[in-house]
């Protein structure tokens, strides 16, 4: 007995819509910034501000749905994950 069968053209078939749900997908970005008060020319004020912004903060991977085509060679495999690694990005940004 097969456990996966090509259904007739028209027709749902038996297999439960479950066992092709694509894993939980997630990502977290953040960031933190802190604004320091310039004054390098009387009567005007300007700002230094550093950052630290975060993509994908805790480096999860997210792999992407599994291949539902029957007669593909990779039927039922998972894809490599959809996002990228871990990304810091550090900046100064002068606000006058």
């Amino acid at each position: 007995m097969k456990l996966f069968t090509d259904p007739a053209a028209g027709s749902a078939g038996l297999t439960a819509l479950r066992y092709f749900r694509a894993p939980t997908q997630w990502l977290l970005d953040g960031s933190v910034f802190k604004s320091f008060k310039l004054g390098f020319i009387p009567g005007e004020q300007g700002e230094l501000q550093s950052r630290f912004e975060f993509f994908n903060t805790f480096n999860h991977p997210n792999f992407g749905s599994p291949t539902s085509n029957i007669t593909s060679g990779n039927f039922g495999i998972i894809s490599p994950p959809s996002s990228g690694q871990r990304i810091i990005q550090v900046a100064l940004k002068i606000l006058f």
